[in-house]
């Protein structure tokens, strides 16, 4: 195969060799160095092979200036490609064998554009004025993902930031963040800890020390919070550092209401935004029946009558709500949680509810809208216990490997999508 053939060619590129080519006034090696731009493009799984022949014929170019083995226009395009690969706040590739010959290769590539991505990056950077190390704590999880400690009673904020940090536009969004927002520095400085973590535990109490809720209030870290509730909040924090529109276009959607008269020939139609959606569950077995009770017609008859605001008048309508345009990301909430107004107490609905690992929300949407209909399940989080008493966690799907991971505060475990 194509890395064995490198693998072999590797110890046969030298000096002398190459004199050998270049004197027979033979192509191989401007045919070797398309194979090269051709892999750093491409990424196949013999990248490390090309990257090692690339970093010799560097290196023979540099001890003989005057050979011109690789031109000045595909250093340069090679640079931008590695620099894609391997150097973003967030990168691609972790393999420490592949990023070791990228840098390799690098450092011998001196030129504009390393210079000014270097620059970027050193502008942009974090200052880290302690680590806040607990040398005591021994819990590092054995498949590299990292737990978060739960400062009291934070599994709400412990679920739901996995949820985001895996998602990958978002986490580099924050990683490039170089605004005024004291609250998205913290989260970034949280995340980088995390993404090179190696599976050792993170503390997220400077995140919590700076969070405030909608009524100005810090957190109390002794009291849970209700995860969905704190998602809408983190939302709207996200949106003050990283901007609306960069926030709807991965969350946001939007629904179709209408009212339609039942009296009198009357028809109205409005255009709601959306960053979530809640599902009623009570009388539903699984999410397709959800859906379809939600856009169930609501009708407004008797003393319950709609103003139609263009007759100046009330009448018998129905409103109907459908999805207009569909998010990137569809964040659901299940309706687990009501408030008994009898006795003055909120309640758990327990049924069994299912919901697929591949959702076609097609039924559901405007036809008039071209667009991609189909969900894949990518993290649930979960609530174990009463209306008032609880514990959450998350599942979340790994995409670099496609493997499932429970995260329980400090502790992730890998799961089957069966569990899940």
């Amino acid at each position: 195969n194509a890395s064995t053939f490198y693998e072999t060619l590797l110890p046969h590129v030298n000096k002398d060799t190459l004199n050998e080519v270049i004197y027979a006034e033979t192509n191989e090696i401007d045919l070797l160095i398309d194979k090269i731009t051709e892999g750093v493009n491409n990424q196949p799984s013999y990248l490390l092979e090309l990257l090692s022949i690339l970093n010799k014929l560097l290196e023979i170019s540099l001890n003989s200036p005057d050979s011109n083995l690789i031109s000045k226009a595909d250093q340069e395009f090679i640079t931008l490609k590695l620099i894609d690969r391997f150097l973003n706040p967030d990168p691609r590739e972790k393999e420490k064998k592949l990023f070791t010959c990228a840098i390799q290769c690098l450092s011998k590539m001196l030129n504009d554009q390393l210079l000014n991505h270097l620059t970027k990056l050193h502008t942009g950077r974090t200052n880290y004025p302690d680590w806040d190390i607990d040398g005591d704590s021994n819990i590092v999880s054995p498949n590299g993902h990292c737990g978060l400690v739960n400062l009291g009673a934070t599994c709400f904020l412990n679920s739901t930031l996995q949820q985001f940090f895996a998602i990958p536009d978002l986490r580099k969004a924050v990683f490039l963040f170089n605004g005024n927002n004291r609250f998205i520095d913290e989260l970034r400085i949280l995340f980088a800890e995390m993404y090179l973590s190696n599976g050792e535990l993170i503390n997220p109490t400077k995140l919590v020390d700076v969070w405030t809720g909608w009524d100005g209030e810090p957190m109390n870290p002794e009291i849970q919070q209700d995860a969905f509730e704190f998602t809408q909040m983190l939302i709207d924090k996200l949106e003050g550092g990283l901007t609306p529109k960069f926030l709807n276009q991965i969350f946001g959607g939007t629904q179709i209401v209408e009212f339609v008269g039942l009296s009198e020939t009357y028809q109205s139609s409005s255009v709601q935004p959306f960053t979530s959606l809640t599902l009623p569950i009570q009388d539903s077995t699984n999410v397709y029946e959800a859906f379809s009770k939600m856009q169930n017609p609501n009708f407004f008859t008797g003393e319950n009558q709609y103003y139609a605001e263009s007759l100046h008048k009330k009448i018998d309508a129905k409103n109907i709500q459908r999805l207009g345009k569909l998010p990137e990301i569809l964040i659901l909430q299940l309706s687990r949680f009501e408030y008994n107004y009898q006795l003055g107490i909120r309640s758990k609905i327990n049924s069994v509810f299912n919901f697929p690992v591949d959702l076609d929300l097609k039924d559901f949407t405007a036809s008039n809208i071209d667009q991609i209909t189909k969900y894949e399940l990518r993290g649930v989080v979960m609530h174990e216990g009463t209306a008032d008493f609880g514990h959450y966690t998350s599942y979340i799907k790994d995409l670099s490997t496609d493997k499932w991971f429970l995260y329980n505060d400090s502790y992730v475990t890998e799961v089957t999508v069966e569990e899940v």
